[in-house]
Parts: structure tokens; sequence; C-alpha cells
């Protein structure tokens, strides 16, 4: 199954609120995820067949901007926001693989939890791949145990200056 991890938009540091969970994209993050949308539409073993989401308001306009161009729902998976480990999201992996889901499968989160989720499942227990804000990794995971057995596809950011 194709998995595509991809890191929420560049966002703003502080919500008016104060609170994390409420930190809305900046500009450059709503054109990350347009570039992301872009690229995601026109690869056709790319173009994920559900999109699932942390709820955190960046992960979500994320989400929904590649949802819109791609026409799907995004779908609310409280196991990638922040606070949870990598373990309950390779649960869901798990989980999708032995349903037989056939994917592309696109995941919408947070650092620390998608780096360390990429380099798991690439490099086993203990690995860790570096991702940035609107990057999405993408890996072809078998067809059980995936963790330490992924390949790396591609990686996917648009090209501006950090």
């Amino acid at each position: 199954m194709r998995l595509i991890l991809i890191r929420h938009g560049k966002a703003e540091k502080e919500s008016d609120s104060g609170r994390d969970e409420d930190r809305e994209l900046l500009p450059r993050g709503r054109r990350q995820s347009r570039y992301l949308a872009d690229e995601l539409t026109a690869g056709k073993r790319m173009r994920p067949r559900r999109l699932l989401a942390s709820g955190f308001t960046r992960a979500r306009q994320t989400a929904q901007i590649i949802a819109a161009q791609l026409d799907l729902e995004v779908e609310h998976a409280p196991v990638l926001e922040i606070g949870h480990g990598v373990a309950a999201a390779i649960e869901l992996i798990e989980k999708l693989l032995r349903s037989g889901e056939q994917g592309p499968i696109a995941f919408v989160g947070h650092n620390p939890q998608l780096e360390h989720l990429a380099g798991v499942l690439l490099h086993g227990p203990t690995g860790m791949e570096s991702m940035r804000t609107g990057e999405a990794v993408i890996l072809d995971l078998p067809d059980s145990k995936p963790v330490g057995r992924a390949e790396l596809v591609t990686r996917l950011r648009l090209a501006e200056d950090d």
C-alpha cells in the first residue's frame, strides 16, 4: 500500500486564542498545500483515495486544500494529533493493511510524530526522518508488518526559502 505522510503547511507561531491547536496556516502554508495538491493530482500512483488528518486547525486546513482539489472528504484521525505516539499511527496503518485497503492513503499531521513515523517505517523502531512544514514523504508499504520495511518513493515540497 502506498502511504503519503504530509506535514501541515507553514503556520502562524501563535493563535489568537493562545492554543496550539488553533494555529492557522500562513499564506506560505496555503501555497505549500496547493503545491502538494497539484503534485498529488498529477501523479496517478500518488493520488490518494483517502485523506486522514489531525483535527488541529493547521493540519485540517492543509488537508482541506488538498482534498478540495482531489475531490476527497477529509477524515478526522485523532491518532495524528499532537500528543499521540507513533504506536497509535502504526496500529492504524496495520489495521488498514489487514483490511485490504488499496491506497494510496494520505495522513496529514505534525512533527515530531510524522518524522518519527516515517523513520520507523523506513528504518525500524529507532528511526527518524526529518520532515519540514509543507512536505510530503511518499512510502510504499509491504502487505504486513510495515515497521522497518517501507520503501521511500519520493519527497515533495514547494521550493521556497525557509
